[in-house]
């Protein structure tokens, strides 16, 4: 049997600061998913902070 715990932390302000991370790195945002292995779709959402779970490609 497996047991997962999950916490969900409210960081305000994190997905503005995940985009100017984004838009200052200087890469594509297709270089940037494939490095760390999200979808565009999920990157956006981070960036919304609408979702909390990955999206792999």
């Amino acid at each position: 049997m497996r047991i997962r715990q999950v916490r969900e932390i409210k960081f305000d302000g994190l997905g503005n600061r995940i985009k100017e991370a984004r838009l200052n790195c200087r890469k594509s945002l297709e270089q940037i998913c494939d490095e760390v292995g999200f979808s565009r779709t999920y990157w956006y959402d981070l960036e919304k902070e609408t979702r909390g779970r990955r999206h792999f490609n």
